[in-house]
């Protein structure tokens, strides 16, 4: 999204006009200076650059931001500037050429670059919060430091025709340039938002440094004058610090990113880019050890450039032990959790087991007339509070259930059975409640061989299966119940034409508590822990279970048990098994 973009949201067009104004005039700007007649530069960059400063202090005057340390430093930097953009253009009204390379003038310009170094590095660190934001502008900056001098910077130790302290100005000035050139490029992959404000900031950055490559360059060939092109970045470097400042969103520079914003890769990847440069840079050094301008500077920066890496290696695998510990951490605070929610849910459900059966006992003598003779709606009424009863009786039993499960204690009576007779009982009592719905309930297939099992829960398992095809299959509907044998297992399967599960649920459905979306859309009862009772008490006897289902069409559980002794094939580790 673009910074035009960005400012005409709605609601935010009247706050964002200054900015624009501002934007505006300064590309006009840009085409004056490049059209105007010589001698008029110098009004033009040096208008241009105050307008900068005082968009900049209004700016601050304006939105007030909490921290204006940032802006602070970005004002003394264009206030250094406009007074030696006077001296300069006084220089070339008055000779007609700029100041000369060692003329006092250049170090009133290279005294404000520490201070746009120092915003770009105090608004990355505040934004991540790290300290090793400067690690990885220290290291960039001497990887493109000793490019350059490969480059372009050793040629001034023997340029005979400058003089010494005007090639040692040069050398500042792209030292200098390298070390804004770092501190952008790191702003530029740093992550999170990046509002407005930021990109015309990273923006001027870029122009600046376009500027002074340019004209560092052309210097030494010769062919600098005033009004060449490449001074464009520096009319446009004022306008957008001021363009930033009067921009709303400046406030927000200097905040901290939240925790899912802070993604590493980019920054790790540009550190890891700039490491690859020592290697190509020792063999530099190795071409031109006879000479000790070139091959002592540059191999100092590789040494620095190596002691950097390595620090910040050190300083990630500090990041990762202290992060690994505190997951740990957490993960134990979470397991504290969860077994304090385990036991709080098996001591209530132990309270409300016994006043639940107490409730049904006394009711099941009033409706047997221990207390006198019942009328048609008192018959009633206690019909429907003894099925409710029942139905919460049952909610704590599976709670218990899941709770021993949880506790490893759940045990099985293990006794020879015949799945199909199991499947067939509770078909039958399922009957009543399919008849009601209007569904058709079937049971079909062989009947696999007898196998060790737990009676009880094998029917605990069919019961649960059955009940919830009968729950979600639409009246005129049908459930088709089978068992058979199958390599070595008895294989049980319940097929619904109900409504079916979406594929993204499906992965979900064994998780104690989890209710489809369908369930609560059709406000259908249940808690959301048959399914782990029925898998649990499947792994008890070391089988599987499997689901396949499709919107709209149905959905078919597939239960095998092995038709071997459980103990052969424990799948759940915490089950004990009892043979009766």
């Amino acid at each position: 999204m673009t910074i035009v973009n960005l400012a005409l949201q709605p609601g935010r067009l009247a706050s964002a006009r200054p900015s624009l104004a501002m934007l505006g005039a300064g590309i006009g700007t840009c085409v004056a200076y490049w059209l105007t007649s010589p001698g008029w530069e110098a009004a033009i960059i040096v208008g241009v650059t105050g307008c900068g400063l005082a968009a900049t202090v209004a700016g601050v005057l304006v939105h007030r931001p909490g921290r204006p340390l940032l802006w602070v430093l970005l004002s003394a930097f264009q206030g250094l500037w406009l007074v030696a953009w006077l001296f300069w253009q006084r220089d070339i009204l008055t000779t007609g050429a700029p100041p000369a390379t060692s003329s006092p003038v250049n170090f009133l310009f290279l005294a404000g670059y520490p201070l746009l170094v120092a915003a770009l590095l105090l608004m990355l660190i505040r934004r991540e919060g790290r300290g090793a934001a400067l690690l990885d502008w220290g290291i960039v900056a001497a990887a493109l430091a000793g490019i350059a001098w490969a480059v372009l910077f050793h040629k001034y130790t023997t340029d005979e025709s400058i003089p010494v302290l005007g090639r040692t100005v040069q050398i500042a000035y792209g030292l200098l340039d390298v070390a804004v050139l770092a501190a952008a490029i790191r702003v530029m992959v740093s992550p999170g938002r990046r509002p407005p404000a930021f990109l015309l900031l990273l923006a001027g950055s870029v122009a600046l440094m376009q500027s002074d490559g340019v004209w560092n360059w052309s210097t030494q060939l010769g062919t600098y004058s005033p009004g060449h092109w490449a001074d464009l970045g520096w009319v446009a470097l004022p306008v957008l610090a001021g363009a930033a400042a009067l921009h709303p969103s400046m406030t927000g520079l200097t905040s901290s990113l939240r925790e899912r914003e802070r993604r590493p890769w980019s920054q790790l990847g540009t550190v890891g880019v700039a490491a690859l440069v020592p290697a190509g840079l020792a063999v530099y050094v190795r071409s031109v050890a006879d000479d000790a301008w070139q091959a002592l500077p540059v191999a100092a920066l590789v040494g620095l450039l190596s002691l950097l890496i390595v620090a910040r290696l050190v300083l990630q695998l500090r990041d990762q032990a202290r992060l690994a510990s505190r997951l740990e951490l957490q993960n134990d605070r979470l397991r504290e959790v969860d077994a304090m929610k385990d036991d709080f849910v098996a001591s209530i459900s132990h309270e409300l087991r016994t006043p639940l059966t107490s409730i049904r006992g006394y009711l099941d003598l009033v409706r047997e007339g221990e207390s006198g003779d019942l009328t048609g709606d008192q018959e009633r009424f206690l019909g429907i509070v003894d099925r409710n009863a029942e139905r919460l009786l049952r909610v704590v039993g599976d709670l218990l259930f899941v709770a021993r499960v949880d506790a490893g204690k759940l045990d099985l009576e293990l006794a020879y059975l015949e799945l199909s007779n199991v499947a067939a009982e509770a078909v039958e009592a399922a009957r009543p409640h399919a008849a009601v719905k209007e569904v058709a309930l079937r049971l079909s297939g062989d009947a696999p061989p007898a196998f060790l099992g737990d009676r009880a829960r094998l029917s605990q398992v069919v019961d649960n299966l059955v009940s919830n095809a009968l729950k979600f299959t639409p009246p005129g509907g049908s459930i088709q119940v089978r068992t058979f044998a199958d390599e070595g297992s008895a294989v049980l399967e319940v097929s619904d034409t109900g409504i079916g599960i979406s594929e993204q649920e499906q992965g979900r459905l064994f998780e104690r508590f989890f209710r489809a979306s369908a369930a609560n859309e059709q406000a259908t009862q249940g808690t959301g822990l048959g399914l782990t009772i029925v898998r649990a008490i499947t792994d008890a006897h070391g089988g599987a279970i499997s689901i396949q289902s499709e919107q709209g069409v149905g959905t078919t559980v597939r239960v095998e048990l092995p038709l071997g002794s459980p103990r052969s094939t424990p799948r759940h580790e915490q089950a004990e098994a009892v043979l009766v």
